[in-house]
């Protein structure tokens, strides 16, 4: 009987202590420095990590909530020279937050399935070239602030709602923000480019917030859904086009200027246009669609010609 119970219990110890041994299990991100390439990979889990730069120049990944970076707390690069920097966080909620990194060339970050989040420290980092954030399935929040890159600043959400504030960046050429067929967010706010700047965010009810923004030119399609747009102290030197897609739509221009054109379309369902000291060098034409669309004329010039058709209301 003492047996028994003997072998019962020691049954029972060796499956608990799997158990416990399986959820202590810690999360694992993996950083290899290769050259002037930093890879740092995550797993399937929820990782949190930092990735920052110290006085000294050098850089440390740091594991939160937990983490582990290579089996320890943190791993210190002396003074790398990076030239490029991939990050692959793969499954889990992530929580990535980059604070006064220098890249010389590429900076590309795929945060994987799951709800995650990418946010900038209190110090502005520096791309020389291309920044790329790619989600996958999962609700993305990107929020970065005063970074200088470059070249192409680019944040697709992939599947799932994107929210992405992008604030006080400097971008030598474009920004592009692709959000999917659930609702998205985009800010832009105090950033300047050089390129030809591209809004996406497709299906669902989405906003978008442009404000103070010098750039080439900028392009926003929201799609299918009760969308809402709003550009306010807006510069460009070739065209503003604006496309919202079937449903109800709220498009408002305060201050903004083209040295080319602007083109606003409203398509289907019972939409609205607000223009407040809107000017186009060339060509202001607005298109109300099918509906009963409202058209608030604030002050709205086109050098060449002025078209406004298919509005039924001018209140």
């Amino acid at each position: 009987m003492h047996c028994c119970r003997f072998l019962l219990n020691l049954t029972l110890f060796g499956l608990l202590g799997f158990a416990g041994i399986g959820s202590a299990k810690a999360n694992t991100v993996n950083a290899i420095l290769e050259g002037e390439l930093l890879v740092i990979t995550g797993d399937n889990l929820a990782n949190a990590i930092t990735l920052t730069t110290n006085s000294a120049g050098d850089v440390l990944v740091v594991g939160r909530n937990g983490t582990l970076v290579n089996g320890a707390p943190s791993v210190r690069f002396r003074r790398p020279v990076l030239n490029s920097v991939e990050i692959l966080m793969f499954g889990g909620n992530d929580n990535v937050l980059i604070n006064g990194l220098t890249v010389n060339n590429d900076l590309f970050l795929n945060l994987g399935d799951g709800n995650d989040t990418l946010r900038s420290g209190l110090v502005p980092s520096s791309i020389g070239a291309n920044l790329s954030v790619e989600g996958a399935s999962g609700n993305e929040i990107v929020r970065l602030a005063g970074w200088t890159i470059g070249g192409d600043c680019t944040v697709d959400g992939q599947t799932g709602t994107l929210n992405c504030e992008l604030t006080g960046l400097n971008v030598g050429f474009a920004i592009t923000a692709i959000g999917d067929e659930a609702r998205d967010v985009v800010t832009l706010a105090g950033c300047t480019m050089g390129g030809f700047s591209s809004i996406e965010t497709r299906g669902a009810n989405d906003s978008v917030t442009v404000t103070d923004f010098i750039g080439l030119g900028l392009s926003v399609n929201t799609d299918a859904g009760l969308d809402s747009v709003a550009l306010t102290r807006v510069a460009t030197l070739e065209d503003i086009y604006v496309n919202t897609g079937v449903h109800r739509d709220t498009v408002n221009f305060t201050d903004v200027n083209s040295d080319r054109n602007i083109t606003v379309s409203l398509d289907g369902g019972d939409d609205s246009f607000g223009g407040v000291n809107v000017s186009a060098q060339y060509d202001a034409v607005f298109e109300g669609g099918a509906g009963i669309d409202t058209f608030l004329d604030g002050g709205i010039i086109g050098g060449t010609k002025t078209d406004v058709k298919e509005f039924e209301i001018f209140p």
